[in-house]
């Protein structure tokens, strides 16, 4: 493999782009094949990585279920069982892992399908269903649904973070909902909005639900050292680019920071790296190659190196995206799916999920 060297060859692209694929120690493998995804990743206790993921369907599909893989290396993935499988498109989920390892599930069940099992979205059958496993997804409490105000058409997305005081918070997007907090008049031409909802009993039940930004979706959270809250959403107005927002009490309100990406380059995940580093990946759909980018903040989210993207991930071609990565040792684990090469949208037997891992210690120094 070639050296590191070749971290600091540049990508003739809209954004110069350090390509990092070809560092001493990048490896990249698959997780599972024929399904894989929306992956949501975090840790066990005991420091095994644990992803969600999409199965039984394409990117639509009424045999949608969410399945569980764990892994110690995040080479090699094991102990795959099935977490939720209803009549319903199961998909979309929000996931997070407690102290004490109990898992926590967000998921939209979506049951807009017609007769012939052909999505029909204004059907708006979908519900925001809640679920928690205190063995490691073997068994899963009863399903609780989540209601914003009267709007039920919402989904869950994204990992769902512990804060320091030990309340969770989890993002949900979707309609207007009128009985949230200083949410301000519908809009016409603003279909989604972002919203922060919270559990304070470990995930049995969430509410409290406040609104990060209009006109967004598919939301990140991460929790900085000095308590703040950073969000990153995905713009559904002006290019579907990535927004970063902050928030100084808990999540209940939120000011805008910085427009981190291009346009079509989204949605994304929120990583910690220490000592005040903090990076923002997320996927690049606006080229014919995509792959997964990240960008920097030194100073613990305050400003952001948005005009020095990194590749972390091999391109590829077509439906693909949706990173989510935690930290494992000295490296960065990042999983993402591609479609392949499937007949239609309800074809997920091309589908499978990739795990990639990449030194911190390259990410750090590549854009200085």
């Amino acid at each position: 493999m070639l050296g590191p060297i070749l971290s600091l060859i540049m990508i003739t692209q809209a954004t110069p782009t350090a390509d990092l694929t070809q560092v001493e120690g990048w490896r990249q493998n698959v997780v599972i094949n024929g399904e894989g995804y929306f992956p949501v990743m975090d840790k066990m206790p005991d420091g095994r990585a644990v992803v969600v993921l999409r199965g039984g369907g394409g990117h639509l599909g009424i045999g949608g279920r969410l399945d569980l893989l764990f892994s110690h290396d995040g080479v090699l993935w094991h102990s795959k069982r099935t977490a939720v499988d209803t009549s319903a498109d199961d998909r979309n989920p929000a996931f997070g892992v407690t102290p004490e390892g109990r898992l926590l599930l967000g998921i939209h069940h979506q049951a807009s399908y017609n007769g012939h099992n052909v999505y029909t979205s204004p059907f708006s059958l979908a519900r925001d269903l809640q679920v928690y496993s205190d063995d490691e997804g073997l068994t899963w409490s009863d399903f609780n649904h989540l209601e914003l105000g009267e709007v039920g058409t919402h989904s869950p997305f994204g990992r769902i973070i512990r804060l320091q005081d030990g309340t969770y918070l989890q993002n949900v997007y979707g309609e207007h909902a009128p009985a949230v907090p200083g949410i301000p008049e519908a809009t016409e031409g603003v279909r989604d909005y972002s919203y922060v909802v919270r559990s304070n009993d470990e995930g049995a039940t969430w509410g409290e639900p406040a609104l990060i930004a209009a006109g967004h979706n598919e939301t990140t959270l991460l929790e900085l050292k000095d308590g703040s809250v950073l969000a990153a959403a995905r713009d559904d107005l002006n290019g579907a680019h990535l927004d970063l927002y902050r928030s100084e009490d808990k999540g209940r309100t939120w000011s805008f920071l910085v427009k981190a990406t291009d346009k079509s380059q989204h949605p994304a995940d929120l990583i910690d790296l220490g000592q005040g580093n903090v990076l923002l990946i997320f996927g690049n759909r606006r080229d014919e190659e995509r792959d997964i980018r990240g960008i920097l903040s030194r100073d613990g989210g305050q400003t952001w190196e948005t005009e020095k993207q990194m590749r972390l991930t091999t391109p590829v071609t077509g439906d693909f995206g949706y990173p989510s990565a935690v930290v494992m040792d000295d490296d960065l684990l990042i999983v993402h799916y591609m479609a392949g090469e499937g007949a239609d949208t309800y074809d997920g037997t091309k589908a499978k999920c990739f795990a990639t891992l990449v030194p911190i210690e390259e990410i750090l120094k590549t854009t200085k």
